[in-house]
């Protein structure tokens, strides 16, 4: 919580000009967590169209008909990925770009990726993968 608090003011601080962290002088703060009819915004998701999903490979290239540097990725719990909440009761699945990457080890092992959304072309490519 501390870590959370911290991160909040010193995210304030960089935005707001000096003057305004004056002691004594009220600012607010916005929560965009997507709870209570909020919307959901990250640094991630605003300035990068990229999100934090956990789920699995389910297929990949080498093992399927799938296009050169393509997997399918099962997004299981994202609080939003592009757009959507989702848990394991609606998982659903994406063709993901993962470029010139062996990703057959990875198939079927739950994980945590970030995943971003090409503007240009609407297409998902993931930028990092770790075991969860």
């Amino acid at each position: 919580m501390l870590k959370r608090i911290l991160a909040v003011i010193t995210a304030a601080a960089i935005l707001a000009p000096s003057s305004a962290l004056a002691a004594g002088t009220s600012y607010t703060t916005k929560i965009l967590n997507g709870k209570e009819g909020k919307d959901y915004a990250t640094l991630l998701t605003e300035r990068h169209n990229a999100y934090i999903v956990r789920g699995r490979i389910t297929d990949t290239s080498r093992s399927s008909g799938l296009r050169k540097g393509y997997v399918k990725y099962q997004v299981e719990v994202s609080d939003n990925f592009d757009g959507t909440a989702y848990s394991s009761k609606n998982a659903e699945t994406f063709q993901v770009r993962v470029g010139d990457v062996n990703m057959t080890d990875w198939l079927f092992i739950y994980n945590e990726a970030l995943i971003q959304k090409e503007d240009m072309t609407d297409e998902y490519v993931m930028l990092t993968i770790r075991a969860k």
